[in-house]
């Protein structure tokens, strides 16, 4: 039914060009295009193409991927574009971060959250050593939505800032970030790499997704962008054992940022690369 809708209505409308990002609503709608003779330009996300990436493959003019490791995609249509990263995360304030935290000390800054919706294990791997990262460190914890455990620590702790979800305010909270702690998913991965921040990346395993986290992580670990934290390892311990060291050490957060600055230009340019393939004459 999908198909014969899609069908109808691109024929009716006639579109140039068809952009998918994935997911199984695209594919018979890439399927109808292809039928239509509509030129087809595709867009995967992660490290691991899902399922409807790699249907859509096959109909597809051209594949554009963020990852230059991304297999299982046809290389002579593959594209390494990066991930398109919204502008709004370049244009943080110092000033304004140290006014939303009321943060007021020169002490390094951590940011840690677990991606859109947050993670419970990391959240509750925050507080339980929360007294010892605040000794020498401010920390700026994003929680998720539904997820604030201010009851968990005193209020009123000067170096530390807690907030369920940041929208506007992110871009400040990164300015004051020297180091981000969360998940590995291809938009937090492409938005560190952009801002060239260091990063301790805490992917999902497999047993609650494809592994494509794992992979996003294994990328940024062996371009010297990151540390990683893989899942079924003592998350409270590891972070504290690889936080501390990383914290203390300005050369090698220099090089890690550093490290981020090929890839992060990718994501930087992404928008346009994409663009420009969508106006191209076939």
């Amino acid at each position: 039914m999908g198909l014969i809708q899609s069908y109808f209505i691109l024929r009716r409308f006639r579109p140039d060009v068809i952009f998918s990002k994935g997911g199984y609503v695209s594919v018979p709608v890439v399927v109808a295009g292809r039928m239509l003779k509509i030129r087809v330009v595709i867009h995967e996300a992660d490290s691991v193409p899902g399922l409807a990436t790699k249907i859509c493959a096959r109909f597809a003019d051209k594949i554009c991927v963020t990852f230059p490791e991304t297999k299982g995609l046809n290389p002579k249509k593959t594209i390494t574009t990066g991930m398109p990263v919204r502008k709004m995360i370049f244009k943080g304030s110092v000033v304004e971060g140290h006014e939303i935290t009321k943060i007021k000390n020169n002490r390094p800054t951590i940011m840690i959250w677990g991606g859109s919706l947050g993670a419970t294990s990391i959240n509750e791997a925050v507080w339980e050593i929360l007294p010892r990262l605040l000794k020498n460190f401010n920390v700026i914890h994003i929680t998720g939505r539904g997820k604030i455990g201010i009851k968990h620590v005193e209020k009123h702790l000067e170096n530390y800032y807690q907030i369920e979800y940041a929208d506007k305010e992110l871009p400040h909270l990164y300015a004051i970030t020297d180091l981000v702690v969360g998940r590995a998913g291809a938009s937090a991965v492409c938005e560190i790499a952009a801002l060239n921040k260091p990063s301790l990346l805490i992917p999902l395993g497999t047993k609650i997704s494809r592994g494509e986290q794992v992979t996003n992580a294994d990328f940024m670990k062996t371009i010297g962008a990151s540390e990683v934290i893989y899942p079924g390892e003592d998350l409270p311990k590891l972070m504290i054992e690889k936080i501390s060291p990383l914290m203390r050490d300005k050369r090698r957060l220099q090089n890690m940022s550093t490290a981020t600055r090929l890839f992060g230009e990718f994501c930087r340019n992404a928008s346009k690369k994409i663009a420009a393939l969508l106006v191209q004459k076939p």
